[in-house]
């Protein structure tokens, strides 16, 4: 018994031995053999290369009305790139167009638009123009062509007039328009300055009162005697003398010329006018 003892305390602990065996390896092999040692354990396993991740949750953020503003803002920025390229593509055409007519208009190669050549682009307005007049109606238009002022049109110059003036028919007439009122005021001018010089007697650069008196009395058909027209005088030359220094300058003189003597209907609805402000011998003064 002493013997059997003896045996039972020297046998070794095999369960304790293999418990101690199996952390080493454990740790050597990582957490998923430690966990694969223990059998009550409940393991994941991994997904394959070919199943999809797990979708990850919806998450609203915005209102209705928050979307529909996203929405149009981003149907505005497709908008925006469509007629981007849109224009572009007609600014190409409109371009090529205007290189086409100034090459036609260029008869002599010279790469710039002289002003007989500018001449040929009136009829492109469809003005019915008096031939003493083109020269005048070109000039007007050079002006708003010829930005350097050089009395020519260069290549770059008319697409740029082109691309504004001539490719629509609402803009050319918009523009004849325009070029009929500033040359009229430009003839007009013309026609004041002659007739100022003219009745300048003594050179001075203004019209005095006797001066004025000249005028009047040749270019209006009236039938005053002496003293109607001093009264009639001295009247409408206060009234034009808007500085009261005693003598017109030229804008003065102008002012008083469009309104009554510019041309043969102007000055006989002007005449009218006088006669009218006539009681009794006496002139109205107003």
């Amino acid at each position: 018994m002493g013997c059997g003892g003896s045996k039972s305390e020297s046998q070794p602990n095999t369960s304790s031995q293999a418990g101690a065996a199996s952390a080493p390896e454990a740790a050597r092999n990582g957490p998923s053999a430690a966990v694969a040692g223990n059998s009550n354990a409940e393991v994941a396993a991994p997904p394959s290369a070919n199943e999809a991740p797990p979708p990850l949750p919806l998450r609203v953020d915005t209102t209705a009305e928050e979307s529909k503003k996203i929405q149009h803002e981003l149907d505005r920025e497709i908008d925006k790139m469509l007629n981007a390229e849109e224009n572009h593509a007609l600014h190409i055409a409109d371009k090529n167009a205007a290189i086409a007519q100034f090459e036609k208009l260029d008869a002599d190669g010279s790469g710039k638009l002289e002003f007989e050549e500018v001449k040929k682009l009136l009829t492109n307005l469809g003005l019915n123009i008096e031939p003493e007049q083109f020269d005048l109606y070109a000039e007007a238009m050079l002006k708003h062509i010829d930005k350097n002022s050089n009395k020519c049109v260069d290549k770059k110059e008319f697409v740029k007039f082109y691309s504004k003036i001539l490719k629509s028919e609402e803009t050319r007439v918009k523009f004849a328009k325009k070029l009929v009122k500033e040359v009229a005021a430009e003839d007009l001018e013309k026609s004041a300055k002659a007739q100022f010089a003219k009745y300048d007697a003594n050179g001075d650069g203004t019209i005095d009162k006797k001066e004025m008196s000249n005028v009047l009395r040749n270019c209006l058909q009236l039938e005053l005697t002496d003293e109607q027209w001093e009264h009639y005088t001295a009247d409408i030359f206060d009234k034009a003398d808007k500085d009261t220094s005693g003598a017109l300058e030229f804008v003065e003189f102008l002012n008083f010329y469009k309104k009554c003597l510019a041309s043969s209907q102007i000055r006989e609805k002007y005449e009218s006018k006088v006669v009218l402000r006539y009681q009794n011998g006496q002139w109205e003064v107003r």
